[in-house]
């Protein structure tokens, strides 16, 4: 999903900002499980995918928010 992108979209869903709000999506009970379960398909790949995004980028949050049992890196579909 994100190797077709552009690099100004990927330096604007690395901010800060983005990934708070990215945090607390995939954290809120109103969130459906079927967009947390794509949210953390689509970060666990970015924090594959990119791992030159700072270290509170993409690896950081999907550490703070993977779900138990799965790895630290997930590869990209």
């Amino acid at each position: 999903m994100l190797h077709n992108c552009s690099i100004l979209f990927l330096s604007a869903a690395s901010n800060q900002k983005f990934l708070i709000t990215l945090e607390k999506a995939i954290s809120s009970n109103n969130t459906p499980p079927v967009v947390k379960e794509r949210l953390l398909d689509v970060l666990g790949a970015a924090a594959y995918t990119y791992p030159g995004v700072p270290e509170a980028g993409y690896r950081s949050l999907w550490r703070k928010v993977k779900p138990p049992g799965k790895p630290d890196e997930v590869r990209a579909m």
